[in-house]
């Protein structure tokens, strides 16, 4: 069971989206509401503690003798990105262009060290500009917005991030515990982890989709014209992430693939519902599809089936 967790986790992703599709329109309500908004915070919090577990805290702090390449991959994802979307937009219906730049300038996805754990990509370096990313992304979405489609958005930064930090701080300090004080348990889990977070991530996906369902199907032609520009919008994400990391070892082309394409579409819905309209509600909802669909090809072609050893710096 394990082994086909691992090997099929991009699938598995894929069906908890597509289920919540046909089951979200049932599970309504305030109490299906927080739960769902709850399982997704715990969820965060839950992916990185997995992700710390699998390499070491030392190997993560190490990471950032590699400033060049952070800072590289956090402005391509904050900045540049934004700015080609911005190109592209114009190329499109004008209604689609806020939600393309808003989901261009929002930040790497928390799950990304668990995605690069399953994909064999560079869990330090996704952790570490995942982190980061999150961090400056509260002062840099305004701006971005502002600057390019005019839209004012006036965040409550400091709130979100604290939120944010206190969604970080919380894994590595329980995980610098269990290391110091459990390692025999550690040792347990590590064997299991890529299984167990397949089915999370399987989880977390049902939770991401499940609450926006009934905006999928309330004008579902609409949706089907939208989830076209979000694929389009997927593969100019993924070819950025290859511009990003040309020449590199598969290890850093799959790390710089999913920072610029599996990024916290969570974060951008939010902001969408607060400040936009319906359209560009639907069409940061529809990535999540391409998101969940487009882990079984990098699956195919990153995840090649070799020993894997556990504690090694990533």
């Amino acid at each position: 069971m394990k082994k086909f967790l691992e090997n099929n986790f991009g699938i598995i992703s894929a069906v908890g989206a597509v289920l919540a599709l046909f089951i979200g329109p049932y599970l309504q309500g305030e109490t299906w509401e927080l739960i769902f908004k709850w399982y997704l915070i715990f969820g965060l919090v839950f992916l990185l503690l997995m992700s710390l577990l699998k390499t070491d805290l030392k190997s993560v702090l190490k990471c950032f003798q590699r400033l060049r390449s952070i800072f590289s991959l956090s402005i391509a994802k904050l900045v540049i990105a934004p700015l080609v979307i911005l190109l592209f937009s114009f190329a499109v219906p004008a209604e689609y262009r806020v939600a393309m730049v808003l989901l261009a300038a929002t930040p790497a996805a928390m799950a990304t060290p668990g995605l690069l754990s399953l994909l064999k990509g560079d869990i330090n370096m996704g952790m570490v500009v995942s982190v980061i990313t999150n961090l400056i992304a509260p002062f840099t979405i305004p701006l971005i917005l502002f600057y390019t489609v005019g839209a004012d958005v006036e965040f409550d930064v400091l709130s979100m991030f604290g939120f944010l930090l206190l969604v970080v701080a919380i894994p590595f300090v329980i995980g610098y515990f269990m290391e110091e004080f459990t390692p025999k348990l550690v040792d347990k889990i590590q064997p299991n982890i890529g299984a167990i977070i397949t089915v999370h991530i399987f989880f977390f996906n049902f939770a991401a989709v499940a609450p926006h369902a009934g905006v999928i199907w309330a004008d579902f032609g609409l949706a089907l014209q939208v989830l076209f520009f979000t694929i389009i919008l997927s593969v100019i994400f993924h070819i950025i992430g290859l511009m990003v990391s040309f020449r590199a070892k598969p290890k850093m082309i799959v790390t710089s693939l999913v920072i610029m394409a599996y990024f916290n579409t969570g974060l951008a819905i939010v902001v969408a519902n607060q400040y936009f309209d319906p359209t560009t509600v639907l069409m940061t909802v529809v990535y999540e599809f391409p998101w969940t669909m487009g882990l079984i090809p990098l699956q195919m072609i990153f995840a090649k089936k070799r020993r894997t050893n556990y504690n090694a710096p990533a």
